[in-house]
């Protein structure tokens, strides 16, 4: 009956057998210690076995039937026993080969399964959260130093509250450190205080603002504040991980190399993907090299084509896609925190002066790469630790293919979860109602969701047209973290009876988006993706939050409407 049941979580949802193939290729050596290697092995039973759960009670759901639900739960309970205990999971026995469980992978069975972590608490069973050893836990904790930096306006707090959140989900480890500039009174101060704690902490730091620029601004300068005073002191050789506030975690990095490599996609294959000092690693992004500012690098240093911000663009001219490989990168940046002490004042100095050239939203992008450059530190260059652009590249583009574009991680995305038909389709978020994430750090997932875009469902029912969208431009930003406000509308609740709401390929109703040479059979399940992951992930941190600061309860209605029908 165990067996039974484990199989049957496995085929209602097949991250279950992938966490049961996983049990079976437990000697892999996911670490370099074997005390790592059997911890790993012992998690992956773990994780296998709480996934087969997780689609037990989706089964339930779907089924209806008491009696059925409670015997397939009781023995899957005998199965979590058998595992938690040493033993090995049951249902591997009855599948033949390697070849049967493939098949059971590719299964689709449509289930939606909505209810599934309401009906289910995991930490109920006192699983661990993240999948890593823990002597793997230990070294990424010390090894590694998140940090964002924001203002002090509640906008920037809820998405800093949806970030510890989606940190705290996905088992995160790591210290995490909040620049805070601008705050007018004590009282304000206090209220970006009131967020919860990831794993391994989080510091709030609060800086001065030093000038009146644009918003970003505050990053080059927070950072510059807080390298400058931390006390103690932040070691040269611990890795900075400076992210934006407006990005999720869908998995955990780590920086330790056996564990990101299986999910790692870049274009240049001898590109580092683990940062070292000297050598910052950096999320491919579109903003392509800085050559029509080498003018500010001339007023800053002279002419001089040693200078490295100089010396950039003249190797541009001569080594094609030099700055594409290099310099082309934006958050989440990499960096030993001794080139970072160096950088950030640089970084400081050089935003203002870009923007004032042209007031864009990039200007301290570009002004990190120049000061980058001028430091002599070039980047490597990544694709897979972000997804935010459906319009990034067509869905046929491939890391280290001939298209040098930022592709952003949404190869993982593309052939995995889009379409219908797909190996995991039937776990697409707008289906199964749940993020998609994982605590492996191994699992070909991008790493962040960096929702900077606004996202957009569209349905043309002749009699029941509708359209679902998103943006954090449109939160509630003052109310949204108030125990009496209701969570977001999710992308279903609109939906009438019987209405699929990704059933929405009418081109007439896209026209108006559709990007010259870019079909928009390709944008549309990316942004159908885009908005169903986004507004789950926001639920489940502001519930994470207000479970912590609402002790007297709070709404969990989900009636609140980004954006209008």
């Amino acid at each position: 009956r165990a067996a039974r049941a484990e199989l049957v979580g496995a085929r209602v949802g097949r991250a279950g057998a992938t966490g049961l193939l996983g049990a079976m290729a437990a000697s892999l050596p996911l670490t370099n210690t074997l005390a790592g290697r059997r911890a790993a092995a012992r998690q992956q039973q773990r994780e296998g076995t709480r996934q087969c759960m997780r689609g037990l009670v989706r089964g339930c759901a779907v089924v209806g039937g008491i009696v059925l639900c409670a015997a397939l739960l009781a023995a899957a309970l005998m199965a979590l026993v058998n595992v938690a205990s040493g033993g090995s999971a049951r249902s591997v026995q009855s599948i033949s080969s390697v070849r049967d469980l493939q098949e059971v992978l590719a299964e689709d069975t449509r289930v939606v399964a909505g209810m599934a972590e309401r009906l289910f608490d995991t930490s109920l069973l006192g699983l661990p959260g993240a999948t890593t050893s823990e002597e793997d836990g230990a070294v990424i904790a010390a090894k590694l130093h998140f940090v964002f930096s924001t203002d002090c306006r509640p906008f920037q707090h809820w998405q800093s509250v949806a970030l510890i959140g989606s940190a705290r989900l996905v088992g995160q480890r790591g210290h995490f450190t909040r620049i805070v500039s601008d705050c007018p009174d004590e009282a304000a101060k206090q209220r970006v205080l009131i967020i919860n704690q990831p794993r391994d902490g989080l510091t709030t730091v609060f800086a001065p603002k030093l000038r009146d620029s644009y918003p970003q601004q505050n990053r080059p300068d927070g950072l510059t504040h807080w390298l400058q005073n931390a006390d103690p002191p932040i070691q040269d050789d611990v890795i900075l991980v400076v992210l934006d506030p407006d990005q999720m975690f869908m998995k955990p990095l780590t920086q330790i190399e056996a564990l990101e490599r299986p999910a790692t996609l870049k274009h240049w294959s001898e590109d580092r993907t683990v940062a070292v000092p000297g050598k910052p690693v950096g999320q491919g992004y579109g903003i392509g090299g800085f050559a029509k500012y080498v003018s500010i690098c001339e007023e800053l240093w002279g002419k001089d084509s040693s200078e490295g911000c100089q010396a950039a663009v003249r190797r541009e001219a001569e080594e094609n896609e030099y700055m594409v490989r290099h310099y082309s990168v934006g958050a989440p940046y990499m960096m030993a925190a001794g080139d970072m002490g160096k950088l950030a004042p640089l970084w400081s100095t050089l935003t203002p002066l870009v923007h004032a050239r042209e007031p864009s939203i990039m200007a301290d992008m570009w002004a990190y790469s120049m000061a980058a450059a001028h430091l002599g530190l070039e980047h490597d260059r990544v694709e897979n630790l972000a997804i935010s652009d459906p319009l990034g590249v067509p869905r046929n583009a491939r890391a280290g293919g001939s298209h040098k574009g930022s592709i952003e991680g949404w190869q993982w995305i593309d052939d995995a979860y889009l379409d219908e038909s797909a190996p995991l389709g039937a776990q697409h978020p707008c289906r199964c109602h749940t993020p998609v994430h994982s605590t492996d750090p191994s699992a070909e997932l991008p790493t962040l969701m960096h929702y900077c875009a606004t996202y957009k469902i569209f349905h043309d029912g002749p009699d029941k047209p509708f359209t679902f969208g998103t943006s954090k431009y449109r939160m509630p930003d003052d109310r949204i973290l108030d125990c009496a406000h209701p969570l977001l509308a999710e992308p279903w609740a609109p939906s009438p009876p019987g209405v699929d709401i990704l059933a929405y390929n009418t081109a007439d109703r896209w026209a108006k988006y559709m990007h010259p040479g870019f079909p928009h059979v390709d944008r549309m399940p990316r942004e159908a993706f885009s908005a169903c992951q986004v507004v789950l992930m926001w639920n489940m941190a502001f519930t994470d939050h207000k479970r912590t600061f609402c002790p007297d309860g709070f709404n969990a209605n989900k009636t609140y409407y980004l954006m209008a029908l």
